[in-house]
């Protein structure tokens, strides 16, 4: 049987396709940490009211709940704060960070710093 050139090239492009398929995918994610300030001098009742205090704010921004939604965001709770992981998007950190401290205005007791990496 005669090997053509239009054989070959389907083989390569087969071949090619199988490894792609094989390979990891990555995403770049843009984080937002949170810290509570102050957190460790607090009775633990009031550890555990500040933290669901603060999840509660954070999920409630409209940054958070549209990241959340579009499932471009994995949040993890540190305990002493939260760290937020958004995907496609590198300014969602910062919006939400502008959102959760407007937020925190009318709450004085919620002491936060906030910092981005990208």
């Amino acid at each position: 049987a005669a090997v053509t050139a239009k054989t070959i090239a389907s083989t390569l492009y087969a071949e090619a396709d199988a490894r792609l398929n094989d390979r990891i995918s990555a995403e770049v994610g843009h984080i937002l940490f949170l810290d509570l300030v102050g957190f460790s001098r607090l009775s633990m009742e009031d550890q555990d009211r500040i933290s669901r205090e603060l999840r509660t704010l954070v999920r409630g921004t409209p940054e958070f709940q549209r990241a959340d939604v579009r499932n471009e965001l994995i949040g993890s709770d540190t305990g002493d704060g939260m760290a937020l992981i958004f995907f496609r998007d590198p300014l969602a950190p910062v919006q939400c960070a502008v959102e959760i401290a407007r937020a925190v205005k009318t709450r004085p007791h919620l002491s936060l710093r906030m910092g981005v990496h990208s």
